[in-house]
């Protein structure tokens, strides 16, 4: 196991270090009974990892931004349509079907943001299971 493991580890990094952050680095991998290499990869990937959970939930967040201004929208629209209800006391075939696209809108976001958030469960879930 451990050949097939410097065969995969062919690239070489450079780096200085304190010596307290060299201490600290000796004490962890004796902690975790790895060697300092281990921990240095291990801390370069979670390093990396952590740099791409920033850019889903950026992306995340522009697309949630996009589905709020959508509901909001058609929020704007419900409130309109219940003032013309009140006023007129009847609703008259043309606000109905009005009333029917916005169910639909209402149900196509709220599938976008059930999908987004699943996706993202998913991914967190597979990051903490390796």
């Amino acid at each position: 196991m451990g050949r097939s493991r410097k065969k995969e580890h062919t690239e070489r990094v450079f780096s200085r270090v304190s010596p307290q952050i060299k201490e600290r680095l000796k004490r962890y991998a004796s902690r975790n009974a790895i060697t300092e290499s281990e921990a240095i990869r291990f801390a370069i990937e979670r390093l990396l990892l952590a740099e791409r959970e920033i850019e889903c939930q950026g992306e995340l967040v522009e697309t949630l931004k996009g589905i709020k201004k959508e509901l909001n929208r058609i929020g704007i629209n419900l409130n309109q349509i219940a003032r013309y209800v009140n006023t007129k006391k009847e609703i008259d075939i043309e606000v109905g079907e009005t009333l029917g696209q916005l169910s639909e809108d209402l149900t196509v976001a709220l599938s976008v943001l059930t999908d987004i958030l699943q996706k993202e469960k998913k991914y967190a879930h597979s990051e903490n299971g390796d």
